[in-house]
């Protein structure tokens, strides 16, 4: 993880797992699944606090009561008045970076909506990655539809004084694509910012990772070298085109935090950045350090990682992504008797 974090988590992961992704790769090979058993029951523990996620004026704004929120890392809003500051977010650091990731419930219903555009606004994010669809396959409503989708359907919210007009959107095959121009109210002055949402529509079930969830990862990290390929090939496109998919490569320019939602805001957004996390000292380190990873995201915000699906599920990605990088040899790899 990155030098700037917290002191007392190093301290407290002083004898972490870091291992090249070939040993890892040796281990899961050798002790099967029983290792990965090993490595998760590891980061079961956690007791810091909770006050403002128990306090009366924020229970409603909690979608999920067994959800509970830490009071070091949640991300602290502007008001004026009582519960104004709560949303259930929280921050969490990269491998590279402290709070680069806000993570949060979706909104749930008419008061969270607002609360969650004014979280954008006042944290200065410009990436949003929602990761559920809006529904199941049996029909049922998981998250609520809470952004435009044209600005026919602009949406305003009088008390936080901030209105969300979608400029652009276009679908490919893996996710929406959506850029939003947003006002609000600074000093009796009108700004403006704009921010994108990729919406990942494939992850329905909470416990059931799709597969092309590397694939979606690569899109949203929008790395230097893609960035300067698509130049290469769109520079006789029209400029309206070329704005729609240098918008589409929004991390490689996404200076604030990136904002990713669930409808916990824990399982699936916390799964995402601890692979994140892992993937990027991978290639950066040429380590793995899965278990030190898992714990400090855990510190930072309750209750991730804690399916055990999850958790293998991220150790079988980790080596896929160093097999597919070169990093392990394919014919070294081995897990329930299955190539990886």
């Amino acid at each position: 993880m990155s030098a700037e974090l917290d002191v007392t988590d190093y301290e407290e992961n002083a004898n972490d797992d870091s291992m090249t992704p070939e040993e890892v790769a040796t281990q899961i090979a050798k002790g099967g699944e029983e290792v990965i058993v090993k490595w998760h029951n590891a980061i079961l523990k956690e007791p810091p606090t909770f006050d403002a996620f128990l306090e009366q004026v924020n229970t409603m704004k909690n979608r999920y009561p067994n959800v509970i929120l830490y009071d070091r890392t949640r991300v602290k809003l502007v008001g004026a008045k009582l519960g104004d500051d709560y949303y259930h977010a929280s921050y969490v650091d990269s491998y590279d970076r402290p709070d680069r990731y806000i993570l949060a419930q979706a909104p749930f219903d008419e008061a969270t909506e607002s609360d969650f555009w004014r979280l954008i606004v006042q944290t200065g994010a410009k990436l949003i990655v929602l990761l559920t669809d809006l529904n199941n396959r049996e029909g049922c409503r998981i998250i609520k539809h809470f952004w435009p989708e044209s600005n026919a359907t602009a949406r305003s919210y009088p008390e936080a004084n901030i209105k969300v007009n979608c400029t652009m959107s276009d679908a490919t095959a893996l996710y929406d694509w959506y850029k939003f121009s947003i006002s609000h109210v600074v000093d009796k002055r009108v700004a403006v910012i704009t921010v994108t949402m990729l919406h990942y529509r494939r992850w329905i079930y909470d416990k059931i990772i799709p597969d092309n969830l590397l694939e979606f990862r690569s899109e949203v990290d929008g790395s230097h070298s893609f960035h300067s390929s698509l130049f290469i090939f769109i520079e006789n496109l029209s400029e309206a085109t070329i704005v729609k998919w240098e918008s589409r490569i929004a991390r490689s320019d996404c200076t604030g935090p990136i904002c990713l939602l669930c409808p916990t805001g824990v399982h699936r957004s916390g799964t995402y950045v601890t692979l994140d996390i892992v993937l990027d000292r991978v290639t950066v380190e040429k380590k793995v350090g899965l278990l030190e990873t898992a714990s400090i995201v855990r510190k930072q915000r309750y209750g991730c990682m804690s399916h055990y699906s999850h958790y293998s599920h991220v150790a079988d990605l980790v080596v896929q992504y160093a097999v597919a990088t070169g990093i392990v040899d394919a014919g070294r790899v081995n897990r329930k008797g299955r190539k990886v």
